[in-house]
């Protein structure tokens, strides 16, 4: 007899909304985060395009650049407080409460201190005021976004990926639809912007809503005693982000001074396919909840899951990059149009460069796990250092096609010099 809906329901709630065991818990996760990553990564793609085309390719390279500047500022505000947040409440989540008010305390301190930097350089730098305009609203998208983000490695160290995906599903639901309200009644590009900063308020608003009801209640009644206890362990991972961001977005500081606004919105084009490609990253979120705790637990298992995945995403990686590459040309033509047909190529090496740094992740979470932030950091330098430095000699030859060659140099040596520390970790 076939089950009615009412009585499926209960089987549903029981797999897909609670923490069970082990095995149920690593499939619930990756189902909501991998639905997660489909939707969101969808939707904002779709708003991608959208805003891409209405645009055209030099104001895209204006926002485009307007982004990459105060992401660079970005950094400070997040601190690496999120990844602290996983490491520190999946071990004990007793003291979530108390941990998690003290971020929040230290967070509001960083993101005035942050946009107080954007609006001085902001102000200081020789820019077209409309690019200048850009930056002060991306600015407060950006702080805005940073606490969104840091509630999700909340929902993410409690194992409740099934929020994260209500949550980060929800923001790109709002954003397509206030992209696409603006493009239609053909608004002036900085109310692009707002869109933005509505969609990421509205899903703050949630997801505060979210732990106070299903999680914890919390305080800003904290000293900032606590508050110098996480600087005192968050700035490596700190500095690990500071890489990082530099490492994302100062390939389109140099293009836009070496090349121009043309040159950014190609680069930009291709970068957007590239972020749609990494969705594949999501093994890595699912994963590091368990890597932590398999690496003090359950060492064989550990190699076993890694072994197993690694091997699975090289074959599968490696089929899709040859057949991207044979279709390079009409992804361009059918996505964006013939004016950003000569990203095809730069748009190939970056999705390259992006299956290197996935590579990468296995061993990120591995020396995270191992509370090696510093190592990690270190390599994040390294490739900060050759990606910039590459930029530098390839971009004034080949314009977007040499920052999308350096992008794949940097990733190339932090995936080299991950492997080797992981190798003697193990030993």
């Amino acid at each position: 007899m076939k089950k009615t809906l009412k009585q499926k329901l209960p089987i549903f709630k029981k797999f897909f909304l609670k923490n069970n065991s082990t095995k149920q818990i690593l499939v619930k996760n990756t189902f909501w985060l991998i639905s997660a990553e489909i939707i969101s990564k969808f939707f904002l793609f779709l708003v991608t395009i959208s805003i891409i085309r209405y645009l055209g390719v030099e104001m895209y390279g204006k926002f485009s650049y307007a982004i990459a500047f105060v992401s660079l500022f970005g950094i400070l505000v997040d601190f690496g407080l999120g990844t602290m947040t996983i490491q520190e409440i999946s071990g004990n989540r007793q003291k979530a409460s108390a941990f998690f008010s003290s971020t929040l305390k230290l967070k509001v301190f960083l993101a005035v201190l942050t946009y107080l930097l954007i609006l001085i350089f902001a102000t200081a730098i020789p820019i077209n005021e409309d690019v200048r305009i850009f930056i002060y609203l991306a600015g407060l998208y950006i702080i805005i976004q940073s606490f969104v983000l840091l509630f999700a490695s909340l929902f993410q160290a409690f194992e409740k990926m099934e929020i994260n995906f209500f949550a980060r599903s929800g923001y790109t639901f709002l954003l397509l639809i206030f992209a696409v309200i603006i493009i239609f009644f053909h608004f002036s590009p900085p109310m692009l912007f707002l869109a933005y900063i509505i969609s990421s308020g509205l899903i703050l608003i949630i997801s505060i809503y979210f732990v106070r009801r299903f999680l914890f209640s919390f305080s800003f009644k904290l000293g900032f005693s606590q508050a110098r206890k996480l600087i005192h362990h968050s700035w490596p991972l700190f500095l690990g982000y500071v890489f990082i961001t530099s490492y994302s977005y100062i390939d389109t500081i140099i293009l836009k001074a070496f090349k121009g606004y043309q040159e950014v919105g190609l680069y930009q084009a291709g970068y957007k396919i590239l972020y749609a490609f990494l969705i594949i990253n999501i093994i890595h979120s699912v994963l590091f909840p368990r890597i932590v705790n398999l690496v003090t637990n359950n060492p064989k298992g550990l190699n076993r899951l890694l072994k197993v995945t690694i091997s699975i995403s090289f074959v599968g990686i490696s089929i899709a990059l040859v057949l991207i590459y044979f279709l390079r040309k009409n992804i361009i033509l059918l996505i964006y149009g013939k004016q950003y047909l000569a990203s095809a190529n730069s748009m190939f090496i970056l999705l390259v460069g992006g299956s290197l740094i996935y590579f990468s992740g296995f061993f990120f979470n591995l020396l995270l796990a191992k509370k090696q932030q510093l190592f990690w950091a270190f390599s994040l330098l390294l490739g900060l250092i050759v990606n910039i430095f590459a930029n530098l000699i390839l971009i004034p030859i080949y314009g977007n096609i040499g920052a999308a060659i350096a992008y794949c140099l940097g990733n190339f040596s932090i995936l080299v010099v991950v492997f080797l520390k992981t190798k003697t970790l193990k030993e």
